[in-house]
């Protein structure tokens, strides 16, 4: 079959989906399982739209990748901006939650400062463990060797800076390290804590997993203050997750 035919094809059963997914979801509004209905619904899509960019570049212009990788960026953010939300709505709520459960378990006073401070650093890192899980989905679904121009030129155009951490995270993926732009990014999110510890979970996942030219990886580590201690900790958790399986 022809380039233009499966694209049409991969087009159709993206317009398949959404029409059978609003359909579940009119249907069952009232069902509790609908937000897992709706995050499936929205990866599956995502891998869609990564595949038309992935298996057919030479027969999709330029204006057209722009769309696809813009389609895929929004529906991914949509969904961290859900969850963020969802968090942010209920996260008093959560903290006292997790503080009684705690103080009942070690026989601590629930409203211990130290104990509820403790509570918030363990769900911040929580939420930026999901951030980070959503950004490596959006940058595994759309990422394509080859395709930076069109990265950037989304990127400039949405000025975000989840958008900006996915362009860093789909560099790496193609096991291309975006140095200058990570430096870029590190310095721009100098004032801003999660963005910036977000920006070095990526690189040190990244130097966990594949080699790297020595001068670039302790410039990194030295300038985003990884230490090979947070490297192997990875490593740890890694090796711990496998004994499981």
């Amino acid at each position: 079959s022809k380039p233009e035919e499966n694209i049409q094809r991969h087009y159709d059963e993206l317009d398949r989906l959404d029409d059978s997914e609003r359909e579940r979801l009119a249907s069952n509004a009232d069902n509790e399982r609908d937000i897992f209905k709706q995050v499936d619904a929205m990866v599956r899509t995502i891998q869609i739209l990564g595949q038309l960019l992935k298996n057919f570049p030479g027969s999709l212009t330029a204006t057209e990748k722009i769309h696809i990788v813009e389609d895929g960026f929004n529906l991914g953010l949509r969904g961290l901006s859900f969850m963020m939300q969802a968090f942010e709505e209920g996260r008093d709520e959560l903290i006292e939650f997790v503080s009684e459960r705690v103080a009942r378990r070690y026989g601590k006073d629930a409203n211990d400062e130290e104990l509820r401070r403790r509570v918030r650093s363990g769900l911040f890192w929580l939420v930026r463990l999901n951030v980070f899980g959503m950004i490596k989905l959006i940058s595994h679904g759309v990422g394509a060797k080859g395709e930076e121009n069109t990265y950037r030129k989304v990127v400039t155009q949405m000025d975000t800076n989840a958008a900006k951490l996915i362009e860093v995270s789909i560099g790496l993926d193609t096991l291309k390290i975006p140095r200058r732009r990570i430096l870029e990014l590190h310095n721009e999110f100098k004032e801003d804590i999660f963005n910036k510890h977000l920006l070095a979970s990526l690189v040190a996942r990244h130097l966990y997993l594949f080699d790297a030219p020595n001068n670039i990886k302790d410039e990194l580590c030295k300038r985003l203050g990884i230490e090979v201690q947070q490297i192997d900790r990875i490593d740890a958790v890694l090796g711990e997750h496998s004994k499981r399986v």
